[in-house]
């Protein structure tokens, strides 16, 4: 049985030479148990224990690096650190803030030992050091574990159809096998989150018995604290549609982070809860007592507990201020900027991101509040689905409108249901469909953009006035939409030359300042973690100099030509599908 031990530390100026003394070195913990973690001991130097070990870097067998640990025993504050380190620094340009990490492979025969230096965005530690050691139970050795750069509690709030799960969703660091879900509703509780006893039926003696059934939370919690080199993350849609209280009960006070990432105060779980836990961390190297026996609960650093919430929803219950203060609130706006969905009343369309703009003005104007407001994902369509029909822009978004924002109103002020829309089964005939005609008069009165497919051809999605849906085949490829043809532009051109650093690639595409459009953006390609409307780039490359950065993928009428008129210049060929 394989076990992979990891170091962390969070490099100081001091550390780095950069202080009175001009030593370099990597300082470890006073309790750090270094036998245990480099699976054999120090010899005596002198006045100090000395060990040597050779490390690869970033397990590359080809790069040796020599490294020197030394436990100062005579000296009054029994330092233990890595000394001399300053050509180390220097060949893989280590600055304050970035993290040493040493990990030590053991199988009982053999020991290797990996070294690496992370980028002070690329890893996040809840305080300047950090171990974890985990059972492997293959041959497979992942030489740099996974510990992701993101908050460890964290709600994600705002307007209906934001993205608020459809970031959750496309988070990359998130996967099936590393993340669990759960959504709360008014008649979650305790037992429905946390587990409880149920009976179960023995499918040979035909017996009941009771056994303790595990939900969400023990699972996400089991799983945790058996990879502690890995993140984990506990999903919970909708937390503020149950009693936050009830749900969680007394493992709230688990909720209390301290600067490591563990809860700063361990619970007494009940004793079913305890026995669950203890068979599971039986064969664990969990080095806690406590939680190891299931005596004690605490929540490691790399359990992510992230939750939504609709700011608006009708059922839902208050949310104190104790329980707020242990979560970081992520506001998610309003994103008007994505353009490829209508409103199809046949033989004219609206732009759907024009009605959202002039129905939140209205909001906003008539309840001043930004609470009721709707996304631009309030329906719910991907990109292969741009077309909203008549039928679910009533049932869904007039209803919406009619019954939980303005029905408070009347027709004072600027509602928009007034005179001929003052009723809402005014938009319905005498056989419950909807009526188109008063459909495009209650549009045309907010003044949405509106345009006409062209006659004659039922596939071109074309509009004469707002949104274009024109085709292109480009490197023998067919149909691709403008933000398909862009990407595919960008990526051709990365290919042909994968030497370029960031700064070279960020140089050659800079049309956006050119763009005569409010769809602004950070530019046509953008640093990953500077990114802020995560639907606008997709395709993370990385660069030559190790910069990972993602491609702009909303092109639309008002850019794409930019990017036309770039691949022309690499005398590619680029056809109008269209013409």
């Amino acid at each position: 049985m394989k076990e992979r031990r990891i170091f962390y530390r969070r490099l100081t100026p001091a550390e780095l030479g950069e202080k009175k003394t001009n030593e370099s070195y990597v300082r470890f913990p006073n309790d750090f148990d270094y036998s245990s973690f480099f699976g054999k001991e120090a010899f005596t130097n002198g006045t100090v224990l000395q060990l040597n070990i050779d490390a690869f870097y970033n397990g590359d067998k080809n790069q040796i690096v020599p490294l020197k640990f030394v436990y100062y025993i005579n000296n009054r504050n029994k330092e233990k650190r890595m000394p001399s380190l300053s050509d180390i620094f220097k060949r893989y340009d280590v600055h304050p803030g970035d993290s040493f990490c040493l990990e030590v492979i053991d199988d009982g025969n053999q020991i290797s030992y990996s070294v690496s230096f992370k980028k002070e965005n690329e890893l996040k530690l809840f305080s300047s050091v950090a171990c974890y050691a985990e059972t492997l139970t293959d041959n497979k050795v992942n030489p740099t574990p996974s510990i992701c750069n993101e908050p460890i509690q964290q709600i994600l709030f705002g307007a209906p159809g934001t993205g608020k799960s459809h970031r959750l969703n496309i988070n990359k660091n998130i996967t099936e096998q590393n993340s669990i879900r759960t959504t709360f509703h008014p008649d979650s509780d305790y037992s429905t989150f946390v587990g409880c006893y149920k009976p179960t039926k023995d499918e040979k003696s035909g017996e009941i018995t009771y056994d303790f059934t595990p939900q969400a939370f023990t699972n996400a919690y089991v799983a945790a604290w058996k990879d502690l080199g890995k993140p984990f993350y506990l999903i919970i849609e909708e937390i503020n549609r149950g009693n936050c209280a009830q749900i969680f009960g007394d493992i709230f006070q688990l909720l209390d982070r301290n600067e490591q990432g563990y809860s700063s105060y361990k619970t007494t779980p009940d004793q079913d809860l305890m026995n669950y836990i203890k068979t599971q961390f039986s064969e664990t190297n969990i080095k806690d007592a406590d939680v190891k026996s299931g005596n004690k609960m605490q929540l490691p650093p790399n359990l992510h507990i992230w939750a939504t919430m609709n700011t608006s929803d009708q059922s839902l219950f208050p949310i104190d201020s104790a329980f707020k203060r242990r979560w970081d609130w992520r506001y998610i706006p309003i994103d008007y900027t994505d353009n490829y969905h209508y409103i199809d009343c046949g033989d004219t369309q609206y732009s759907w991101a024009d009605f959202l703009q002039k129905v939140n003005d209205k909001v906003e104007s008539v309840t001043q509040s930004e609470d009721k407001k709707l996304g631009y994902w309030f329906m719910g369509n991907g990109k292969e689905q741009t077309e909203i029909t008549i039928d679910r822009f009533v049932s869904k978004v007039v209803f919406y409108l009619w019954n939980d924002v303005f029905k408070d109103f009347g027709k004072s002020g600027n509602t928009i249901f007034k005179d001929s829309f003052g009723k809402f089964h005014l938009f319905f005939d005498s056989s419950g469909n909807p009526k188109k005609d008063v459909v495009k008069a209650f549009l045309d009165a907010l003044e949405v953009k509106s345009g006409v497919r062209e006659a004659g051809n039922p596939d071109d999605k074309t509009l004469s006035n707002s949104i274009d849906y024109t085709k292109y085949s480009f490197n023998g490829e067919n149909k691709l939409s403008q933000q398909v043809l862009g990407e595919k532009i960008v990526l051709k051109y990365l290919k042909q030359n994968p030497n370029l650093s960031f700064e070279q690639i960020r140089n050659i595409f800079t049309f956006d300042n050119s763009v005569e459009t409010p769809y602004q953006y950070k530019g046509i390609i953008a640093k990953t973690e500077d990114i802020t409307i995560e639907r606008a780039y997709i395709a993370e490359q990385t660069s030559s100099d190790g910069v990972k950065y993602k491609i702009l993928t909303w092109w639309n009428k008002y850019n794409i030509n930019f990017i036309i008129k770039f691949a022309e210049a690499q005398g590619w060929s680029i056809t109008d599908e269209q013409k």
